[in-house]
């Protein structure tokens, strides 16, 4: 019933924007989605990187076994090259399975607090973290309606240490 209700311009860009960062991955390896016959665009997060010299983004990958599975996680960290406070793109970013479950996390439960990463602040506003986990759906650490992250999730458990440790470092260049 909620389709039958008219959507305005502004409601039909965020649509977009929302699709075009969601599904980016896809899109990236062809797939198609067209909102009023317009082919949207992929909303990358993991290219606008910007470092000091010796700053580069740090990449770490590994594997997480649950029972007979096996779990793919990657966290990608370092900063970006505009403040990202104004439009919220700071912060953690979580994909499972190639789709986009947070965007912009700085939450207590990534550590955005007073000795960790530090306050949600202007002032780190520069650092990004990019947490990709791949494997089976149950083994995502997704809420119900896979927008938002499952911080109890024994996946999100066993790296929830390696993101805070990842985005601390860059919170202190940010600072700097």
């Amino acid at each position: 019933s909620k389709l039958r209700v008219h959507l305005n311009e502004v409601e039909i860009e965020g649509l977009k924007k929302d699709l075009s960062e969601v599904y980016a991955k896809f899109l990236n390896r062809g797939a198609a989605i067209k909102v009023n016959c317009e082919e949207l665009t992929p909303t990358n997060f993991d290219s606008e990187w910007s470092y000091p010299p010796n700053i580069y983004p740090t990449q770490f990958s590994g594997q997480i076994e649950i029972e007979d599975r096996k779990v793919q996680v990657g966290i990608l960290s370092g900063l970006i090259d505009h403040p990202g406070d104004p439009d919220k793109s700071y912060g953690i970013f979580v994909y499972c399975n190639n789709r986009l479950i947070a965007r912009g996390l700085t939450d207590f439960s990534v550590g955005f607090v007073p000795g960790m990463v530090g306050n949600p602040h202007y002032n780190i506003s520069l650092v990004r973290t990019i947490v990709t986990i791949k494997g089976q759906s149950q083994d995502m650490p997704w809420d119900s309606s896979k927008s938002g992250i499952d911080s109890k999730h024994i996946v999100f458990q066993s790296i929830q240490q390696s993101i805070i440790d990842a985005t601390k470092r860059y919170s202190q260049v940010s600072r700097s």
